[in-house]
């Protein structure tokens, strides 16, 4: 089995030791795979244990016995509690207290676990709550809200949005979580390809890369730039078609994303997936009044300058006709006094000129 076991807490045991096992676990041998498939504590003396696991776990220190219960609850096996005498013989009276005290510590994990699956529940509609309000407000702050708030959720490094363009067969990166590595909105994937992304889109299903190093299936560029070394991408499918992937990027070490925290975020997309698609609606419209408001600005700028011309036009003929006039009267009035002529004298006037 690829099982192994990490300390969580030790006293007594050197600090080499625990700094050793803390990197790379231990894989159990027969007395630890026993004491994982029972439930009651068992009793084992040191001139037992014959395998080499004894040594890396105590070392040399001359111990005369270990006692060990599993550490259980309703979902699994947590671990392993284990304690050790130098001088003596656990009793049954030891076991029996060993046992009393696994139980307590099995509840007190077990209420720990149910809480932190309450917090995320409330987080996750918390996020909803937002990405909803985000929506009202006009749409600018959803995909930001988005992005941090599932990195915060998962406690990732990034978060990453890329959408499909359909026309192209590829897509693109659009926005990162704060703080992520630039470069994203330069982020090009064919869907002709075979990484973790497009395969994403094509199967419309979650995938999880625990080493993006080793892995073909995330590039060798992506790996250098972005730093990757853990990957979660899952679909956004709004309208009954996968609109892009969210991809949730873990940079400070190899991290096998949990089936609680993968259910969590595929719980989010469709919801998300809304909300990405309404906002890009609504920027489009803003876009298309936009481009309408120019528009009819342009026609009412370009009907006016042809006001003005005509209005010029008219005004240069006006005085033109009144200066020839202003000529003629002078004219008639040094032949005729202008006060000896009556009304009807100045119409049959103008009338011939």
């Amino acid at each position: 089995q690829s099982q192994r076991l990490f300390p969580v807490a030790s006293e007594g045991i050197l600090g080499e030791i625990v700094k050793r096992i803390d990197k790379s676990g231990v894989k159990p041998d027969p007395v630890l795979g026993k004491t994982l498939d029972r439930r009651a504590p068992i009793l084992v003396p040191f001139q037992e244990w014959k395998t080499a696991l004894k040594k890396r776990l105590y070392g040399e220190a001359p111990f005369q016995s270990a006692m060990m219960i599993s550490i259980r609850s309703e979902n699994g096996t947590w671990g392993i509690l284990t304690l050790f005498h130098r001088s003596q013989i656990f009793s049954q009276k030891d076991l029996k207290l060993l046992e009393f005290i696994g139980e307590k510590i099995s509840f007190l994990l077990e209420t720990m676990t149910s809480w932190e699956t309450l917090s995320k529940k409330m987080e996750t509609l918390s996020m909803a709550q937002e990405l909803s309000r985000s929506i009202v407000k006009g749409g600018s702050v959803v995909i930001p809200t988005l992005l941090n708030g599932v990195k915060t959720l998962l406690r990732a490094s990034n978060c990453y949005l890329l959408l499909m363009d359909e026309q192209k067969n590829l897509l693109y990166g659009v926005a990162a979580s704060h703080h992520a590595p630039e470069g994203i909105s330069e982020v090009e994937i064919r869907m002709e390809e075979n990484g973790i992304v497009p395969l994403t889109v094509k199967q419309n299903h979650y995938m999880v890369i625990e080493n993006a190093l080793s892995d073909i299936r995330v590039g060798k560029k992506w790996v250098e730039h972005f730093r990757s070394r853990s990957l979660l991408s899952v679909p956004l499918v709004a309208r009954e078609r996968v609109m892009g992937v969210l991809l949730i990027d873990e940079t400070a070490y190899f991290r096998p994303f949990t089936s609680a925290e993968i259910e969590t975020v595929v719980g989010l997309a469709p919801s998300a997936a809304i909300a990405i698609d309404m906002a890009i609606k609504y920027q489009e419209a803003l876009q298309r009044q936009e481009r309408q408001d120019h528009l009819s600005m342009s026609i009412y700028h370009t009907h006016e300058q042809e006001l003005r011309r005509t209005a010029l036009s008219f005004g240069n003929g006006t005085g033109v006709l009144l200066e020839q006039t202003r000529k003629q009267i002078k004219s008639a009035g040094e032949a005729l006094p202008l006060e000896q002529m009556d009304s009807g004298s100045l119409r049959q006037f103008f009338q011939s000129g």
